[in-house]
């Protein structure tokens, strides 16, 4: 396909993914950075556009006006330091940047959150995820994707002690598991990334939640998409 894309948090585990894989597998004609920080990525069809996001409706005027939003911010609730500041990133900045798709008319938002998302849920962690998708839903954009993974595999800047331990933990039991709906199995988060773009280059609901074997489904596809 061709086009224009958006993506914030490029800087990211499946952010930088993302990037490199639309670049490899010519997705798009145009893929605008949108943040405080870049990767470096020499390719003339990458823009950026420096922006701090609490400061995302000063970003210069057309600056959402593509044909797809990648949103892939998050963070922790150890690494934000407070219940306040981790609400920011995984719902504020990521509401505000649906709301600007949705005033741009941008056709297809797609956007990471999580397979416990749930504004209803037992821990802060899933009431926020959940509390996000039901605001993005609200706005009316005319499609949305929900990437609903469980623990991510890869290689980060930081290091989760919490996240990798329970990695290891599912690894053991993952072959057990196979035959079983497995939402809640580790991932990779190459992975993920593949699923976001695959998931734009067919027509599909207004709204979708892909969790585990949605994504593993899309990356299938992916390998037959590239060989052609």
């Amino acid at each position: 396909m061709a086009g224009q894309a958006l993506l914030l948090g490029a800087t990211g585990l499946i952010g930088n993914y993302l990037l490199h894989q639309v670049l490899a597998a010519e997705v798009f004609d145009t893929v605008r950075l949108v943040g405080r920080r870049h990767p470096e990525v020499d390719d003339p069809r990458v823009e950026t556009v420096t922006c701090e996001l609490d400061a995302l409706a000063s970003c210069a005027p057309g600056t959402f006006r593509v044909d797809v939003v990648f949103c892939c911010l998050g963070t922790t609730l150890r690494k934000a330091g407070s219940r306040e500041a981790f609400r920011k990133v995984d719902h504020d900045y990521c509401v505000a940047a649906a709301t600007l798709a949705k005033a741009a008319g941008v056709r297809h938002f797609v956007m990471v959150s999580a397979v416990n998302a749930n504004p209803r849920g037992l821990s802060y962690y899933a009431r926020v995820k959940g509390e996000t998708e039901r605001d993005v839903m609200a706005l009316g954009l005319p499609r949305v994707t929900f990437m609903q993974p469980s623990l991510l595999e890869g290689e980060r800047d930081e290091l989760r002690f919490a996240e990798e331990m329970g990695v290891k933990a599912m690894s053991l039991v993952k072959p057990l598991m196979g035959w079983t709906r497995a939402d809640w199995l580790p991932i990779p988060a190459e992975h993920v990334a593949t699923a976001m773009w695959m998931a734009t280059t067919t027509d599909g609901p207004a709204c979708q939640r892909l969790r585990y074997r949605d994504i593993e489904r899309l990356v299938d596809d992916s390998k037959t998409l590239v060989e052609r």
